[in-house]
């Protein structure tokens, strides 16, 4: 018997699907750059301190009145995991990459604790 997806309707859950694939067009194209592969060992390690920074950071913009779109939210993603990447020393070939093109994205990420 074949499960319905009931929750596909409803579009809150389709948006914060957009936004999870986006996070994972960031996180591809971090590992790209820097010429990781997705099954390096440190990537566990970097997307759980980068999940709570994510959070904390669009729970900030939501409440200063900064409304993310989908993309956004994935490029916020993303500049999360590279900071967390590059505190390791991963160096990247496009260092401005993720949140130069948004400077308010490493704004809001300025104001997590």
């Amino acid at each position: 018997m074949e499960k319905k997806d009931e929750f596909g309707h409803d579009p809150a859950i389709r948006g914060m699907r957009r936004v999870f694939a986006q996070m994972e067009t960031a996180q591809r194209d971090l590992l790209t750059d820097a010429g990781l592969s997705p099954f390096d060992p440190r990537l566990r390690r970097w997307r759980e301190a980068a999940r709570p920074l994510f959070e904390q950071g669009w729970s900030k913009a939501i409440r200063q009145g900064l409304q993310l779109t989908e993309e956004e939210a994935g490029m916020l993603y993303g500049v999360s995991l590279k900071r967390l990447m590059e505190r390791d020393g991963v160096p990247f070939s496009k260092p401005g990459a993720f949140g130069q093109e948004d400077p308010r994205l490493e704004r809001i990420l300025e104001l997590v604790p």
